[in-house]
């Protein structure tokens, strides 16, 4: 019951995240505004053409940290799924309950292994677009998912008599 307890938290953490990203009122990344104090004027013939350039901290902070820390998660999540592959699967939620695999993870336990990991991609990126300025923290919430699925793996690798 407590395994499936904590299987069950980072689902709903991230359901709640999803929810509060459409739920807040506002457009998703707005346009960075001028600054009026960054121009510089282009001597054209006898006229100046003034052009104004926005500054570099009015730009919307780079989605590399997302796409790092999602790539991290899914090969985290992916050992984890390869190294339980048919072993005996101690959280209910991804064991087969019935048929000659009872107890192991295999189909069902697959499915549902692949639908966390799309509903914590999702759930990354759509608060990264909806949260620019956040982008870095959802980066290494990724990383720490992924380290964490990692860590898993080798621990599967270690206790499994099929490694040795």
């Amino acid at each position: 019951m407590r395994s499936a307890l904590r299987t069950a938290i980072w689902p709903a953490a991230f359901a709640l995240a999803l929810l509060l990203t459409f739920a807040v009122a506002g457009r998703a990344q707005e346009k960075p505004a001028l600054n009026i104090s960054s121009q510089t004027s282009l001597p054209v013939g006898s006229a100046k053409v003034v052009v104004l350039l926005p500054l570099e901290e009015n730009r919307p902070p780079s989605m590399l940290p997302v796409h790092a820390g999602v790539s991290i998660m899914v090969m985290g999540e992916f050992a984890d799924w390869a190294t339980s592959w048919r072993q005996p699967e101690r959280n209910p939620l991804l064991a087969e309950r019935s048929g000659p695999y009872t107890g192991l993870l295999y189909k069902t336990g697959t499915y549902r292994k692949l639908g966390l990991t799309a509903g914590l991609v999702t759930a990354s990126y759509a608060v990264a677009w909806r949260y620019p300025r956040h982008r870095k923290l959802i980066g290494w919430l990724g990383v720490a998912v992924g380290y964490t699925a990692l860590c898993v793996a080798l621990s599967n690798i270690l206790r499994n008599p099929y490694y040795r």
